[in-house]
């Protein structure tokens, strides 16, 4: 049985993909966002490949790693991707 925040996420997804980004069957989705969404980014992409969505990856961010990557990086890569990420598609 689905909880009532379970419920609302799963409204949230269904407005975010139909209304939000227009998903269509054999597209690709590309999700960004905090850890702390995971809940919510979860219900996103079961709704996204319940919809026929090709692929859905996710990438995620973490507030707390960011700041300590800024902080104690002196290698002046900081913000920098390695090769093997700049040329993903």
């Amino acid at each position: 049985m689905m909880n009532k925040l379970q419920k609302q996420l799963e409204k949230y997804a269904d407005l975010a993909l139909n209304k939000g980004v227009n998903l269509q069957r054999g597209q690709g989705l590309i999700i960004n966002a905090p850890i702390e969404a995971a809940e919510l980014v979860r219900a996103i992409s079961a709704k996204a490949y319940g919809k026929g969505a090709k692929n859905v990856h996710l990438e995620w961010n973490d507030e707390h790693s960011q700041l300590y990557e800024n902080e104690k990086c002196t290698t002046g890569s900081a913000g920098k991707f390695p090769e093997m990420e700049s040329g993903r598609s």
